[in-house]
């Protein structure tokens, strides 16, 4: 959250700190992923223009929507001292942990919460990096989502497809008298149960398809 810039930074300075909240919109990963997809695993990936010294950036999840224009440092989701650990706004125990010592590309595991966000059909996701270090006077610069192609934050998602139902399906078959004679009418319904969408019935009598429904 820096506005119009294409950066921002996460710093631990000894009189300041800094952060970086960043959403993203998960409206696609729930319609293409949730459709009888298995989501595999989740990355948040950021490029680091800038580095000063190796240390940790940690990677949080808040439930609270911001505004890159009216979030100030006092009114940010997670508390000046990440101490709002509120269910509905920030989960203050770290997602991911990374070192990062250069410039380059660094990612970020956010597998577990996004398997949540799946279930709970999540629209948009927030998220927050800082560094782990306080008091040192560095500071790590990321690139924004107003950078140029191919430096912009991404999170990425891989989904497999759901392996098909194999499982037989459960029938029941009612209104049949042993003791029918030939020429007398035989009754017989046919009830299925299955999680599955069944593609027909078909009755057999001594091998011979008698009927398809």
């Amino acid at each position: 959250n820096n506005g119009l810039l294409t950066v921002t930074r996460v710093e631990g300075h000894s009189t300041f700190n800094q952060r970086s909240y960043f959403t993203f919109n998960f409206t696609n990963v729930t319609n293409q992923c949730g459709s009888g997809g298995i989501m595999e695993e989740a990355y948040v990936i950021l490029e680091a223009e800038t580095v000063q010294g190796s240390f940790f950036d940690s990677l949080y999840e808040s439930y609270a929507n911001f505004s890159e224009i009216n979030m100030t440092w006092n009114n940010q989701p997670c508390g000046t001292d990440l101490e709002i650990s509120d269910a509905t706004v920030c989960n203050l125990t770290a997602m991911s942990n990374v070192s990062v010592g250069a410039t380059g590309i660094f990612k970020w595991n956010a597998t577990t919460p996004s398997k949540r966000w799946l279930k709970q059909s999540a629209p948009n996701i927030t998220m927050l990096l800082r560094m782990t270090t306080n008091g040192i006077d560095q500071n790590h610069v990321y690139k924004t989502r107003e950078a140029t192609v191919g430096q912009k934050p991404i999170y990425n998602v891989s989904c497999s497809i759901a392996p098909p139902d194999t499982t037989p399906p459960s029938v029941n078959i009612t209104n049949f008298n042993a003791t029918i004679k030939i020429r007398d009418r035989l009754n017989v319904s046919c009830q299925s149960f299955d999680t599955a969408t069944i593609g027909n019935i078909t009755f057999n009598m001594s091998g011979s398809n008698l009927h398809n429904f």
